[in-house]
C-alpha cells in the first residue's frame, strides 16, 4: 500500500504526487502545503522510475470528496522476472451523485527528477494507462538486478492519438524511453511503500547525476 505522507502541515498529512492532465496537456502535482502546481518537463528530460515499487489495480471513485476505493494488483518483483497477477474487477455502483459508474485501471509509480523532486506518479486515464504500460514493458526488457535499482528514461513529448469512441477528439500520451539502470537514490525512502524495496539507496549529492 502507498504511504500516507510526503511533507506534513500541522496534523494533516500531504502525499507528494504528479500526474498529467490530458485537457491542459500539463504535468501538475502540488507543494508541501498541498497547493497545486504545474510541472514543466520538456523534451530530453530525465525522470527515475522506482520500477520495483509500482503498484496498481482498479478504482472507483464515489465523489463527494471521498478518497477512493482501490482493489490492488498483486506484483511480484523480488525475483528476476517480476510478475503481476490482476484482481476481477468489481463490479461497479452508484457514486454519491446517483450515477452508476465502473471500476477503471490504475497504477502508481514513484518518481524522481531534479524538477519534480520525489512523488508518486498517477496514471489513471485512459491515455495515461497507455503511459505506465509503456514503461512496464520497457522495464521488463530491460531487467537488471532487482536488488536496489531504479530505472531512467528520458522524456520524449507527448503523442496525439485519435479517441477510439469520439473521433473528433484525441488522446494525449506522455512518452518515455529507457535510458539506464542505476542504484536507487535514498530520495525515494520518504515515498515508498511500506516493506518496500529501499535497498542500496545512496544519496544523489552528485553533480554528474545526468538530471
Amino acid at each position: 500500500m502507498l504511504p500516507d505522507y510526503g511533507a506534513s502541515t500541522g496534523a494533516k498529512k500531504i502525499v507528494p504526487y504528479l500526474s498529467f492532465k490530458v485537457t491542459q496537456n500539463a504535468f501538475v502535482g502540488n507543494n508541501e502545503n498541498n497547493e497545486r502546481i504545474n510541472f514543466k518537463l520538456e523534451q530530453g528530460d530525465n525522470v527515475l522510475f522506482d520500477m520495483n515499487n509500482i503498484v496498481s489495480g482498479f478504482q472507483w471513485f464515489a465523489g463527494g470528496g471521498k478518497l477512493p476505493d482501490k482493489v490492488w494488483d498483486q506484483w511480484n518483483t523480488s525475483g528476476d522476472k517480476p510478475s503481476v497477477v490482476p484482481p476481477q474487477q468489481p463490479q461497479g455502483r452508484e457514486n454519491a451523485d446517483g450515477k452508476y459508474t465502473t471500476y477503471k485501471r490504475f497504477a502508481e509509480i514513484p518518481v524522481y527528477s531534479s524538477k519534480l523532486g520525489a512523488r508518486i506518479f498517477s496514471f489513471d486515464g485512459a491515455s495515461t494507462y497507455k503511459t505506465a504500460q509503456s514503461l512496464v514493458v520497457q522495464w521488463l526488457d530491460n531487467l537488471a538486478n532487482q536488488n536496489g535499482v531504479v530505472y531512467m528514461y528520458q522524456f520524449t513529448g507527448v503523442r496525439a492519438e485519435q479517441n477510439p469512441k469520439d473521433a473528433t477528439r484525441q488522446n494525449l500520451i506522455p512518452e518515455f524511453s529507457f535510458k539506464s539502470v542505476i542504484s536507487r537514490p535514498s530520495e525515494f525512502d520518504h515515498i515508498t511503500p511500506m516493506n518496500g524495496n529501499k535497498a542500496s539507496s545512496q544519496s544523489l549529492n552528485d553533480d554528474k547525476m545526468p538530471f
